[in-house]
């Protein structure tokens, strides 16, 4: 059946719907017309403009039942319980079977938020035959809002089997199969929606939200440019639109979206939140603060905001406030560990040593903890006497951020991680935590046994799939991982996906596939932190400095200065790209915030060296990154040829040995060129 043979069909379905629910009621004056004009609008989804015409229908004749119904399935569609229960009942004194109505009172009552009420009302066996399907519809909802999930899959599969063609149906069964976990069948019953009302803003907004999981946010603005066409005025798609034009790059066209909010609604707070949001971006710290005021509190207890309203306080220099904001975050939201890095900041800032130990450890403990994380955590531990786990942390801190993509982290996406039993389990919770036991403890074919059970049974959840990749990847088995990743990635290709799709293809030899892999999610994914940075390695390997600097020097802005990788690299980038005066600034503000990495003091020292700005510094510093790491063979290298410059020979050929000795090293030939010339 075509689309335009599709929307008819649905038309004429509504119309019978709506005829066989009417009471034989004979309207007078221009009500048939306006009735007739308002079903045409609501079909259309313009729901506002049907709200008002058939609120002329009612006007006009105030005895007939008929326009009473058709009105208050308008005020269901958006949303307004009290007002479809008013024309409900107003509909049944004037002589409308009261068992004709009870789905669409029942629907009211939900709305109105008495779900008891509303389930008890549609299980009525007295409710008319022709309704049944869309008291289903009413009970799931009613079941999902008393959390009796599994009731409600079985009611809403009844109702799809029953009545296909209920508006609004395949968006609840969408919500439905999004909230379970399975994205691919939430797209898919969006897009049946979609299919049965073109017109529909909810479809619009849910496959706006789901295809922006999936594929990325560039491919999500289609969807909600749509939906802001459908309704111009609905302020959750302006916002939408707004927040993922923000994400995208696009601040001049979210600027102008979130004016266009402030213009329909003058207190609307996520306007004046996501120009908070502008202004963080551009470090204007007060001029964020101002804008946050604006929203009068309506949004404190939004997780976005909270975070927004801390880093605010941080930068104030007002940690103690920040801290109260944290806490509260981190207790609504235990898996953010944006929220838990920085609460560990602001306890440190405050003097809380213990608090500190106690907001880090976990975080810590993970292998892509960052170098600040890491090295806070390790002198609150120096601060309170444990000398030992100190040394451990500010060693991990010293080497730089962790680059692991977090294996059999499923964060809130799957699971919340908890004790793991005794034996695997097909329940999230305690699966995931079995898992990464068993391949801790080596126990790798018990672990991707389990994993590909999980994945076979839940083949519309990514993180099910990426825990099967995960423990695939654990025991060296790239090829299979890979499989399971681009499934993963297939459903919703985030950043954890992309990392560990590009480091299965490094680590099975196939650099070009995990270029494409990277290139793909950067065009979707414009400002993502973990990809620029990818991206940046790629172009510093490969000799790109202008295309590194620039992406550093981007990232530098957007994080702030504490970011020793980001530093070191960036100086690196502009020494090759012939700006030495600039890189060593940009080196030495590494070497400051970790005066311990090997790496980053071999950088340094080298391009003080180099330049000629420091030679003795240059050499010291170099020096020191070889007594730190003694067997790398890159830092003893460039101190050998360092040491050739200066004249000394036998200074020399003692660093380049270990450089030449080395097998896989890439540079090996020319240490051993460079060694028999001395």
């Amino acid at each position: 059946m075509g689309f335009r043979s599709s929307f008819i069909m649905r038309l004429l379905s509504f119309l019978a719907f709506a005829l066989l629910i009417a009471a034989p009621v004979r309207a007078a004056g221009d009500a048939p017309e306006l009735i007739k004009r308002g079903i045409a609008e609501q079909m259309r989804g313009e729901f506002l403009r049907a709200r008002a015409t058939l609120t002329k229908a009612v006007d006009e004749d105030k005895k007939a039942a008929r326009p009473h119904i058709i009105l208050a399935m308008t005020l269901l569609e958006t949303g307004d319980g009290p007002g479809a229960r008013m024309h409900i009942e107003r509909a049944i004194k004037l002589g409308h079977p009261r068992n004709a109505a009870a789905p669409l009172l029942a629907h009211a009552l939900l709305l109105d938020g008495q779900a008891r009420e509303a389930l008890e009302l549609a299980n009525d066996k007295r409710a008319d035959p022709k309704s049944r399907g869309y008291a289903a519809r009413v009970r799931a909802l009613a079941l999902v809002r008393l959390e009796r999930l599994e009731d409600a899959g079985g009611e809403l599969d009844r109702a799809a089997a029953l009545d296909p063609g209920i508006r609004g149906l395949w968006s609840d069964i969408a919500d439905f199969r999004h909230d379970a976990g399975d994205l691919a069948g939430a797209i898919e019953a969006a897009m049946r929606e979609v299919s049965q009302a073109p017109r529909s803003r909810r479809a619009m907004m849910q496959l706006g939200g789901f295809v922006r999981d999936r594929y990325g946010l560039m491919a999500a603005l289609p969807w909600f440019r749509r939906a802001v066409l459908l309704d111009p005025d609905n302020i959750d798609a302006l916002g939408e639109l707004a927040a993922t034009l923000g994400d995208s790059g696009y601040t001049v066209e979210m600027l102008a979206v979130t004016r266009r909010m402030i213009q329909i609604d003058p207190g609307q707070p996520r306007a004046w939140y996501l120009q908070a949001v502008l202004a963080a971006r551009a470090d204007k710290p007060e001029l964020a603060r101002s804008l946050l005021y604006r929203t009068g509190g309506k949004m404190d207890n939004v997780p976005a905001v909270v975070l927004l309203n801390a880093v605010l306080e941080m930068k104030a220099g007002s940690p103690e406030l920040a801290i109260a904001r944290l806490q509260r975050l981190v207790d609504m939201q235990p898996d953010n560990l944006k929220a838990r890095r920085l609460l560990g900041a602001a306890l440190w800032r405050a003097g809380d040593a213990s608090g500190t130990v106690d907001a880090l450890r976990n975080v810590a403990r993970r292998g892509d903890a960052d170098s600040y994380t890491l090295s806070i955590l390790g002198r609150a531990y120096e601060q309170q006497g444990a000398r030992g786990e100190a040394a451990a942390y500010l060693d991990r801190a010293g080497q730089g951020d962790g680059s692991e993509a977090a294996p059999f982290d499923m964060s809130a996406d799957l699971v919340r991680l908890a004790r793991a039993t005794s034996a695997p389990t097909d329940h999230a919770d305690q699966a995931v935590p079995w898992i990464a036991k068993a391949v801790q403890d080596g126990r790798l074919n018990d672990a991707i046994a389990h994993a590909r059970r999980l994945a076979e049974q839940n083949p519309g959840a990514p993180a099910a799939q990426m825990l099967e990749g995960d423990a695939l990847a654990a025991a060296g088995r790239h090829g299979e991982a890979i499989a399971a990743y681009r499934r993963a990635a297939d459903l919703r290709f985030n950043e954890p996906v992309m990392l560990r799709l590009v480091d299965s293809h490094i680590a099975a030899g196939n650099v070009p596939e995990a270029l494409r892999v990277l290139d793909y999610f950067l065009s979707q994914n414009p400002r993502s932190v973990p990809g620029l940075l990818l991206a940046a390695d790629h172009f510093m390997s490969t000799g790109q400095w202008d295309k590194a600097a620039t992406i550093l020097s981007g990232l530098q802005e957007r994080l702030g200065r504490r970011d020793a990788a980001i530093a070191s690299n960036l100086g690196w980038a502009l020494f090759n790209k012939g700006d030495a005066k600039q890189a060593a600034l940009h080196a030495a503000q590494a070497h400051r915030l970790l005066p311990n990495n090997p790496a980053i003091a071999s950088a340094y020292g080298w391009i003080l060296f180099k330049s000629g700005q420091d030679k003795p510094r240059g050499l010291a510093l170099m020096r020191k990154s070889v007594r730190i790491d003694k067997q790398h063979p890159e830092l003893r290298f460039r101190l050998g040829q360092a040491l050739a410059a200066s004249g000394d020979k036998k200074g020399a050929r003692e660093q380049l040995v270990v450089a030449a000795g080395t097998p896989d090293y890439p540079m090996r030939n020319k240490a051993q060129a460079m060694l028999a010339r001395l």
